[in-house]
């Protein structure tokens, strides 16, 4: 389906009326149920159920930021669910994607959001491959080959999924930075989550529980990596450690903290140790004795040497409602500010808006607590015409900082600047309906005196 043919459905293909391809029932022996590839339009996919031969829907080379795929269900395809190649800037949100071969893929793609979707009974949960700048975040996968994995990629958040009853929960390979947080990895029947050939990644405050083999399994010159504040139960049961570590040249602490990125001094930091020593903190482990470090299998000879006595994990991230902008519809005149009500036990630490122009890249800017629970942020005055796109983010203060994100169900929150109407070109808008009023009375008038 190129342009033209999104043509024939509801929309003008315009970042605040895109095309809308909704509520089909799609079950084909053709290829593919829904494709789309080399489109400049904005559209959106919602709401429809494919089950075809290959792909249930197939989205490649599309415009930056035009595509929303969102509540679809996509089942018994041999191949993916919803596959998306060579695109950048779009979100995946809602989706079910149950009894593919795959549940969702992508390929050479950035900027990517994939949130709230399920994906169970695959061989592949979700697959990211040769992609950079992708949020997977809130998934759900259970009983597939591999949950999530992750392969030649890059700058990377993984946050919030459940992996369970899978041959390995999270994996990934030649890939570098990524955060993996406050995922819940349980009864995979290999690893929970697992490093082949991967750097600089940050491990931490994950639950990894009941899972045959290691919780964290490093491999194949997997460096500079850090891991703490996880909760190891029951892994590995019969063996002689929770997790793995056959590298060499893995700083497991962290010496220097800048704006959440973790630098080495590859001259001074000697062995390999499970712990952050900002906090001096490590991991917490089922088996440990109570006394000592923690010993972590393989040939790094690596060690947690503050494990802690109980576990220390709070798992819900803050609840964000009420986002609205002022006013409402806003002109190139007009400051704009942007409201979201945030609460969260723990407190909250941090609450980042982020919002682009036109279908371009992201921006992202603080939001400051003004009173009670609500955050605010003004952001100066637009050109006519623009539409603007926008959600929020909000960390928690707890000890492993949730992380919660909306975006108004993968549609984002949105307005499109309009022109000030100078006082004679108003009046001149209303006059016909003044006319049209005065008329009307005039009317009523005439018809109570010939009564």
């Amino acid at each position: 389906m190129s342009d033209i043919g999104l043509e024939a459905f509801p929309g003008s293909g315009t970042a605040e009326d895109p095309y809308v391809i909704e509520g089909y029932s799609i079950i084909t022996t053709n290829s593919r149920g829904i494709r789309i590839t080399g489109t400049t339009k904005y559209f959106t996919v919602r709401n429809c159920y494919v089950d075809a031969k290959d792909y249930g829907i197939y989205i490649e080379n599309v415009a930056d930021g035009t595509v929303t795929v969102i509540n679809n269900s996509c089942w018994g395809n041999n191949n993916w669910g919803i596959a998306i190649h060579y695109s950048s800037n779009f979100t995946v949100a809602n989706n079910t994607c149950n009894n593919n071969y795959g549940g969702i893929g992508f390929y050479e793609t950035s900027s990517v959001t994939v949130i709230n979707n399920t994906c169970n009974n695959n061989e592949y949960g979700f697959n990211i491959y040769e992609s950079s700048s992708t949020t997977v975040i809130n998934n759900t996968c259970n009983n597939n080959g591999e949950s999530i994995v992750i392969d030649s990629s890059g700058s990377l958040t993984v946050a919030n999924n459940t992996c369970s009853n899978s041959n390995f929960g999270i994996k990934i390979s030649f890939s570098v930075i990524a955060t993996v947080a406050n995922n819940t990895c349980y009864n995979n029947y290999d690893y929970g989550i697992w490093l082949w050939d991967s750097d600089s990644c940050n491990i931490t405050y994950n639950l990894l529980q009941e899972n045959v083999e290691h919780g964290v399994y490093l491999d194949s010159d997997s460096d500079n990596n850090l891991i703490h504040h996880n909760i190891f139960v029951d892994n590995n049961l019969g063996g002689t450690s929770q997790a793995f570590d056959d590298c060499t040249n893995n700083y497991w602490y962290d010496t220097t903290t800048l704006e959440g990125n973790y630098w080495y001094d590859t001259t001074t930091l000697e062995g390999n140790y499970w712990y952050d020593t900002t906090t001096l903190e490590g991991n917490y482990w089922s088996d440990w004795s109570g006394t000592g470090s923690y010993s972590i299998d393989g040939h790094a000879g690596a060690f947690d040497l503050y494990p802690f006595d109980e576990p220390v994990v709070e798992v819900d991230p803050p609840l964000i409602v009420d986002i609205i902008h002022s006013p409402s519809t806003p002109t190139e005149q007009d400051t704009i500010s942007i409201n979201a009500t945030i609460t969260d036990d723990s407190g909250v630490q941090s609450v980042t808006l982020y919002y682009r122009v036109n279908g371009g890249d992201w921006t992202e800017v603080s939001m400051t607590l003004i009173t009670g629970d609500i955050y605010s942020v003004t952001l100066d005055p637009f050109a006519v015409s623009d539409t603007i796109e926008y959600y929020v983010s909000a960390v928690d203060n707890s000890i492993n900082h949730n992380l919660a994100i909306n975006t108004n169900a993968g549609l984002y929150y949105s307005f499109t600047v309009s022109e000030v109407i100078p006082e004679f070109q108003m009046f001149s808008v209303l006059l016909p309906a003044i006319t049209f009023l005065f008329l009307i009375c005039g009317l009523v008038v005439l018809q109570r005196r010939k009564k």
